[in-house]
């Protein structure tokens, strides 16, 4: 809903919270501990995600798959 499909935050509810691009500098330097830190507890207007752990464990490769399609 934030991010998009495609993780570059061209999304209307993405673009009204100023949500970063999963290619931005600043979430490439994140770790993996750093992302699911930010998944599940939210950061600045990104609310905490209800998914469980092994759903973010999951999610965590499909974000890395995303920042190699620039």
């Amino acid at each position: 809903m934030c991010h998009g499909a495609d993780g570059l935050s061209n999304t209307p509810v993405g673009k009204s919270l100023g949500a970063q691009p999963y290619t931005s500098p600043e979430v490439l330097k994140l770790s993996d501990a750093q992302i699911t830190d930010v998944i599940k507890h939210g950061k600045n207007k990104m609310p905490a995600a209800q998914l469980t752990d092994d759903q973010i464990k999951t999610l965590i490769p499909y974000i890395h798959s995303l920042q190699k399609k620039k």
